[in-house]
């Protein structure tokens, strides 16, 4: 009825009275907030090569372990090597490029940075091209149930770096014949694990 719907909906926009966000907030860049929201539902983010996407996905995704300590977060690389990915985190809490970090900067603000990496660890899971692991709807499900139970977090980021991280099964190439159709096939995917994660982010870069 619309009584029924009604009440649904006032309870539903409600819920936002006195937030500043919808979604996930984090601190590294504060427009961010302003313009989208927060982090939430699938972000889908495009642009040329090597104009530093994952560099934007690492620099939230320390933003968002640093000011929220009940998320935690599942960073799946394609290309960059879990180490390289640590390296980044480090960078984004300097606040410095690579070379400024790690070649001119000041020692002891590096130790310190690297002692705060190193305590939000238990609330990241890097999985690179050496893992091991295929990446599909399933194990990422259960790769985030699993960190969340560990970590007793509320929410997670999920990182896709980059799209075609997502497996593709035998059963299914036959039907794929484009690049398109496939990339098609994996956002499917991840908007099913959109919903199965109850409003919780994934972010993706194409």
């Amino acid at each position: 009825s619309v009584h029924d719907e009604l009440a649904f909906y006032k309870e539903r926009l409600m819920q936002w009275q006195g937030r500043e966000v919808i979604g996930l907030a984090q601190d590294e860049l504060p427009l961010f907030n302003s313009y989208l929201l927060g982090l939430r539902g699938l972000i889908l983010l495009a642009a040329a090569p090597n104009v530093g996407k994952s560099i934007l996905a690492t620099q939230l995704s320390t933003g968002v372990l640093r000011k929220n300590s009940d998320c935690c977060v599942l960073f799946l690389s394609l290309d960059m090597p879990k180490q390289d990915v640590v390296a980044r985190l480090i960078c984004n809490i300097l606040r410095q490029s690579w070379t400024e970090t790690f070649m001119s900067g000041n020692k002891e603000q590096l130790e310190s940075a690297i002692i705060e990496v190193v305590g939000l660890l238990p609330r990241l899971v890097i999985l690179d091209d050496t893992s091991g692991e295929e990446i599909d709807l399933e194990s990422m499900t259960r790769i985030i149930g699993e960190l969340k139970q560990k970590t007793e977090c509320k929410n997670v980021l999920t990182v896709v770096d980059y799209l075609q991280v997502i497996t593709i099964p035998d059963r299914m190439q036959e039907y794929l014949h484009s690049d398109k159709d496939k990339d098609d096939w994996r956002i499917t995917i991840l908007k099913k694990l959109k919903n199965r994660l109850g409003g919780d982010p994934v972010l993706t870069i194409c």
